[in-house]
């Protein structure tokens, strides 16, 4: 599984479309929920999410869930937590209603949706030994070097420049100095405290050994953070 994020460069040239037909929380969304089923089983198995008919049974299901729990749950406490070039650049995203959107714009958002999970069934075609690509031209399962396939190799360098785009995308974004706020201390530390618990929690009762099953691990450690950043709001003090 390449990194989930770097999927978000393939939307990046759908970004400043007519806001009337596309929605960014939709493409992102799209692109990036085909490997959730990798996060809800701790495990590198994905028998649906990865699939055409498995686009509508998990991808716009899930895909909807992540736009509500990120607009209701995530957003304004992970982004008002940032370091100061992320916030500067992505404040201007926090204190609206997703629900006043949503009615608004719902066929945008679920064709969005659509198309950002197209993007990642494309991305992964190229990349992935059962991949409709891969599978056509024999040549891409033929080893590189080193037992690495080519399609293999596609993937991690296509994961590394789809993280650099992303990276340099978001530099070149607008920024605002405006309502900027120190971190709250205890946002991180509840991140973490969550993060090492369900971690723990799942690495006891797999048995799992971090240098056998090393994609395992890692899956594991980053479906435990999107718990921590989840359920960290609730112990920051309530507004008055």
């Amino acid at each position: 599984m390449p990194f989930t994020a770097s999927h978000i460069a393939a939307i990046l040239p759908f970004w400043k479309q007519n806001k009337r037909y596309i929605s960014q929380t939709g493409l992102i969304a799209g692109a990036i929920v085909p490997d959730f089923e990798y996060f809800f089983r701790m495990s590198r198995v994905s028998d649906v999410s990865h699939t055409w008919w498995g686009f509508l049974l998990f991808g716009l299901p899930v895909g909807l869930m992540l736009t509500y729990l990120w607009h209701n749950v995530a957003r304004d406490p992970l982004i008002k937590n940032l370091p100061y070039f992320f916030q500067k650049r992505w404040r201007v995203y926090t204190g609206w209603s997703w629900e006043r959107h949503f009615k608004k714009n719902w066929k945008p958002i679920l064709l969005s949706l659509a198309l950002g999970c197209l993007t990642h069934f494309l991305w992964d075609s190229f990349t992935h030994r059962t991949g409709f690509v891969v599978e056509a031209i024999p040549f891409l399962s033929e080893e590189a070097f080193a037992n690495f396939a080519w399609y293999r190799l596609l993937q991690h360098g296509s994961t590394l420049l789809g993280a650099t785009i992303l990276v340099y995308a978001i530099s070149k974004m607008p920024t605002e100095d405006k309502h900027i706020k120190p971190i709250i201390g205890r946002y991180w530390l509840s991140v973490f405290l969550i993060t090492l618990i369900v971690f723990s929690a799942r690495m006891l009762a797999g048995n799992i050994q971090p240098a056998i099953d090393f994609g395992t691990t890692i899956i594991s450690l980053l479906s435990a953070g999107l718990i921590g950043l989840l359920l960290a709001p609730s112990f920051l003090p309530s507004k008055k």
